[in-house]
């Protein structure tokens, strides 16, 4: 009788370890389903790139030159030289003193212009 119950008991236990872990990664399977079935509860990877860009807008003062055929500005308070990513615009104000208003991509040393003014 001892065995018999003993047996139950290990086989129980096998059961119980087999099914609790399968259930509980099916509830985090269902969740998880649950959020891309609903794209619209989480932000864009764009939506945050926007926030941070917004949030990282600065000026740059300094002279409108030409180098290796491409606008650049080259800034009078750190003496750095940062390309600008709107050529047309830049090419108007070429050799005179502006304020550069934009962000700034480290990766690419350029600044994404918002505005140029003198």
């Amino acid at each position: 009788m001892k065995k018999t119950r003993a047996s139950y008991l290990f086989w129980a236990a096998v059961v119980a370890a087999l099914v609790l872990p399968w259930a509980a990664g099916a509830g985090g399977t269902h969740d998880q389903i649950g959020l891309a079935q609903n794209p619209s509860s989480q932000p864009t990877t764009q939506d945050n790139s926007q926030r941070n860009d917004q949030n990282d807008v600065k000026t740059f003062t300094g002279t409108i030159s030409k180098s290796n055929g491409n606008y650049v500005l080259e800034e009078s308070t750190v003496g750095g030289t940062y390309g600008l990513d709107d050529q047309k615009t830049a090419s108007n104000y070429e050799g005179k003193k502006v304020v550069v208003t934009g962000t700034y991509d480290s990766d690419s040393k350029t600044i994404h212009v918002q505005k140029i003014e003198e």
